[in-house]
């Protein structure tokens, strides 16, 4: 799918490690906790009494400073990520003086239960590096 010679592999630590709490601040100055509450996975938690821990508002936060740091035209993600990718990403590359990217959401692929989203933390996922595994027919 990717042209190796053209594809570039970075790690966010490059420039997020960089952040000062002065410049975090200023980037969460952007948000507000109501926008936070509205999305879907904290909205449900809410209504349910369930905890929302301050620091699951940052991700948003430096998903959206990723696509800043790289000046990405489009961001692809699952509907998990729709919030991250549109609101966040967005509203930071404007803040920051940059073209803001198209956002491209996609449907949440299902886990090798067949029944969750695939996730790693769910442990129904496959691994990019697993060796294949040969099936046979019965």
């Amino acid at each position: 799918m990717l042209d190796r010679e053209k594809t570039l592999i970075r790690f966010n630590a490059e420039w997020l490690s960089k952040l000062t709490f002065v410049e975090l601040i200023k980037l969460a100055s952007n948000f507000t906790l109501q926008q936070f509450i509205t999305r879907e996975n904290f909205r449900i938690r809410w209504d349910n009494g369930d905890a929302i821990f301050l620091h699951e508002t940052f991700y948003a936060l430096m998903q959206g400073y990723d696509a800043y740091a790289m000046r990405t035209d489009i961001q692809v993600g699952g509907t998990d990520q729709l919030f991250n990718i549109i609101t966040a990403a967005r509203k930071l590359m404007t803040f920051l003086g940059e073209k803001p990217n198209i956002g491209v959401i996609l449907g949440i692929l299902p886990g090798t239960d067949g029944v969750l989203k695939m996730s790693k933390s769910l442990g129904n996922h496959i691994p990019l590096l697993s060796p294949p595994k040969t099936c046979t027919a019965r």
